[in-house]
């Protein structure tokens, strides 16, 4: 995947750190910057998304939990929902087990710390998981894995990730995230009965040509 820990990116706004904002409208802060390779959508004005430098302390993090200087934001403050997401070059695959990791972190200040992060098929859910319950100035790591199967409807559509966050109320909240990682594992196909049985007489076969030839 493109940008997975958010270092590609104009940041051109300032407050706590530098940061970009790709909402348009928001009431939170004005719309500026860019962030490479995701896109950042919201059912409401209320809100604010994008990539995010911050400086130590104050209503940040104590210490770094991030690789690199970036990681990617997202605030909302009225009903509603907002996230960052990125369609991959990578199709859904049969017979594939998908393990999607990232971490993700509560600021000092951070009211409501409220996220999800979700692996999609074109425009399917394939699976979802919130954010692990973090105290105020931590970090932790949030994991989805989802099991294609060997014959799924889905295959051959583009694979999405979305790291999103709601607002059932008017309570600040906000998320954020860094090193963003997708793994694809085949799994081996069972041979079915009838193919297990030929194979069984290969090595008879086998076995029996030996012992008539032996210098084979």
């Amino acid at each position: 995947m493109q940008n997975f820990s958010f270092e590609t990116g104009n940041l051109t706004q300032v407050g706590n750190g530098t940061f970009s904002q790709l909402i348009p409208n928001s009431t939170i802060f004005a719309q500026g910057g860019t962030l490479g390779s995701w896109t950042a959508a919201s059912t409401t004005t209320g809100a604010a998304a994008g990539g995010f430098a911050p400086s130590p302390g104050g209503n940040n993090w104590t210490t770094s939990w991030w690789a690199g200087n970036n990681i990617g934001y997202v605030q909302i403050n009225q009903p509603g929902n907002v996230s960052l997401s990125q369609v991959l070059s990578d199709n859904l695959l049969n017979s594939t087990i998908y393990t999607l990791t990232v971490d993700v972190g509560r600021r000092a200040f951070t009211p409501v710390f409220s996220c999800s992060i979700e692996l999609w098929a074109g425009t399917t859910v394939l699976n979802t998981s919130p954010c692990p319950a973090l105290a105020s100035n931590s970090s932790g790591s949030q994991t989805v894995i989802y099991s294609s199967g060997a014959s799924n409807p889905l295959a051959g559509q583009a694979l999405k990730i979305v790291l999103g966050s709601s607002n059932a109320g008017t309570t600040f909240t906000e998320a954020f995230w860094d090193r963003v990682r997708l793994d694809a594992v085949t799994t081996g196909a069972v041979p079915e009965p009838a193919s297990i049985g030929l194979i069984g007489v290969g090595v008879v076969l086998l076995f029996v040509i030996r012992r008539l030839h032996p210098t084979c």
